[in-house]
């Protein structure tokens, strides 16, 4: 639940301060602030899929403080060489750009980059670390540590300036750096002087260590990139076959679905760091311990799949209006495949808790691939985006066939049995309810 608190909140300010943002922001610099996010996103997901998972999964089979310690100041090593790396490729950029025929204005986007990357160091290592001791009230607040202070200089910014059309003048692009920047220095701060960061065994780290992070790491980054892509692959070839109205009829289930996603992400984040340590002690534990989580996960989001079903009419109209009412068939197949969602990320979870990264890539670089061609084979065929959102089904469906294949000399996965320790377990926490009371 603190988790899942956790990841909603961020969404909910996020959308909030993104739209005030957007209101003191004239267009073409909206649009500089927009590429600048992306690029950043970019890289701390890169940066994220290296060292967060490979961390978390050590850390619980480290046998002593002294094996954790090295392992956290082998990631704080690792984190702060990448980090120095990219900064000071965006310093050179930045340098070099009066010999590209580029705008002016793009110029803030590498002087402000090396700054968010430096800044956001210590508050990373943090989030990382709280993940795998599993101290999630912290993690909330640190989320909150966050983005809080950016939402109200936001706020401070569109009472200061108004609407962007008064103020085409008023240049306060560069403010909503410095609040961005801010809240990351805040953030980062208050990690070091409270302890969160572990920054103190930074000297700790060791080569061995290093390299463990790494061979772990670089399939996990190359399976968050390739998710990525996965998601973003049908926005990319329905905007080149059949135009942006096509994009835009796709893209309001899509954000209706991201809403829906937040509780899986969470359960499922909240879950890794626990699977891990049972994988490392007791495997049959872990197994039934996975297939309860994987039950329980699938008997709650069947309800919702039932709802969005039933009120993907309503749902596509109070989000983008009339005009968008035909997308409602379009959420009704995004609602089918969310079905198979809580199978495929535990299958996915399930491999980065066994040492086996490198099949959660394999996974994910299949599903890409049956994607795109599915993606092609339908928009060449004089297919839509309802056509384009059927071909989600088969690949996530063929996700989930795939992965528990590799899995199969690990884990013998079997949905009915998922289902049943998923009923064992409510039985157990209801009577624990009323042995209470």
């Amino acid at each position: 639940m603190l988790t899942l608190l956790s990841n909603g909140s961020s969404a909910v300010i996020g959308l909030v301060t993104y739209g005030l943002v957007a209101r003191i922001l004239t267009e073409e610099e909206l649009g500089i602030w927009a590429f600048f996010l992306t690029v950043f996103t970019l890289y701390d997901m890169s940066r994220t899929g290296l060292l967060s998972n490979a961390m978390i999964k050590m850390w619980g089979d480290a046998s002593d403080e002294q094996e954790q310690k090295e392992l956290l100041g082998s990631a704080w090593q690792l984190a702060t060489f990448t980090s120095m790396g990219f900064a000071l490729a965006s310093a050179a950029l930045f340098f070099a750009y009066p010999w590209f025929d580029w705008p002016e204005e793009y110029h803030r986007v590498p002087l402000y980059f090396g700054a968010v990357v430096i800044l956001s160091l210590p508050q990373t290592l943090s989030m990382w670390l709280l993940n795998a001791r599993m101290e999630f009230d912290r993690l909330l607040f640190l989320r909150l540590l966050v983005i809080v202070p950016y939402l109200l200089g936001a706020v401070v910014l569109y009472y200061i300036y108004g609407a962007a059309e008064q103020n085409a003048q008023a240049q306060i692009l560069d403010q909503v750096f410095y609040i961005y920047l801010g809240s990351f220095g805040l953030a980062s701060a208050a990690c070091v002087l409270l302890g969160w960061s572990g920054i103190k065994a930074w000297a700790s780290g060791i080569g061995a260590k290093r390299s463990q992070l790494f061979r772990f790491g670089k399939f996990s980054m190359g399976t968050l990139i390739s998710s990525n892509l996965l998601k973003s692959s049908d926005t990319f070839l329905l905007m080149f076959y059949r135009g942006p109205v096509a994009v835009a009829i796709y893209n309001i289930p899509e954000r209706l679905l991201g809403i829906l996603e937040i509780p899986v992400r969470s359960i499922v984040q909240a879950t890794y760091p626990k699977l891990t340590r049972m994988f490392s002690k007791d495997r049959e534990e872990f197994k039934d311990a996975l297939h309860a989580e994987t039950g329980l996960l699938t008997l709650f989001i069947l309800p919702l799949v039932i709802l969005v079903l039933l009120f993907a009419d309503w749902l596509v109209v109070w989000l983008g209006g009339e005009k968008y009412a035909e997308s409602a068939n379009v959420l009704r197949v995004f609602a089918v495949y969310m079905a198979f969602v809580p199978m495929d990320r535990y299958a996915g979870v399930s491999m980065d808790a066994i040492g086996k990264p490198e099949l959660n890539l394999r996974k994910v670089v299949l599903m890409l691939v049956i994607n795109v061609i599915g993606d092609l084979a339908v928009l060449f065929s004089g297919g839509g985006v309802v056509e384009v959102a059927l071909v989600s089904v088969v690949t996530f469906g063929s996700g989930v066939v795939y992965g528990y294949f590799l899995l199969r000399n690990d884990l013998q996965f079997k949905p009915g049995y998922a289902l049943l320790k998923a009923w064992e377990a409510l039985k157990k926490a209801r009577v624990g309810i009323f042995a209470k009371r």
